[in-house]
């Protein structure tokens, strides 16, 4: 009696470390779109945005479609965290931009920026791991926000195509 006492709560501690382990590895996907009208000028802007995270594991990207008329106005990328630092790098068109070693940095894009295919890469981690990090692009008529938290990683791409 005991024995089958034993195999009946392994088999359940197994079956329960199981489910567990696969939740961890379940990954969530989430796409948007958005269109904006800047006002002033009528230009128009399309941002897709999708977004991929698990426990361990976190990526979001953005695809942003923006005026060449616009290209000398700011262009602000924005990162803050929640915690006491930020520890990584922003990289447009594979060029370093930036190294982040602080809490919050705001970056202006515009000279990096030309006509065509450009891609903003942030990677790197923020401290405590517990915090969050928010991720903002204002441009002319574009806003975005992307946010992140819960695993001390930051993994974000924006692709800005300027016509």
């Amino acid at each position: 009696m005991k024995i089958s006492l034993f195999f009946v709560s392994c088999t359940a501690i197994i079956v329960t470390l199981g489910v567990a382990v696969a939740q961890n590895f379940i990954y969530t996907n989430q796409s948007s779109v958005m269109q904006t009208e800047n006002n002033t000028n009528m230009n128009n802007s399309t941002i897709l945005t999708n977004s991929q995270s698990s426990s361990s594991y976190s990526y979001q990207e953005s695809n942003i479609n923006l005026s060449a008329d616009n290209l000398r106005e700011p262009h602000i990328l924005s990162i803050k965290t929640s915690g006491s630092k930020i520890i990584g790098t922003i990289t447009v068109n594979g060029k370093l931009a930036v190294q982040m070693n602080n809490n919050q940095i705001d970056i202006n894009l515009s000279k990096y920026l030309s006509v065509g295919n450009n891609t903003v890469i942030i990677s790197g981690s923020y401290l405590p791991t517990s915090s969050s990090v928010t991720v903002k692009f204002d441009a002319p008529g574009t806003n975005i926000n992307q946010q992140m938290s819960g695993n001390g990683v930051i993994n974000s791409q924006l692709n800005i195509i300027i016509n």
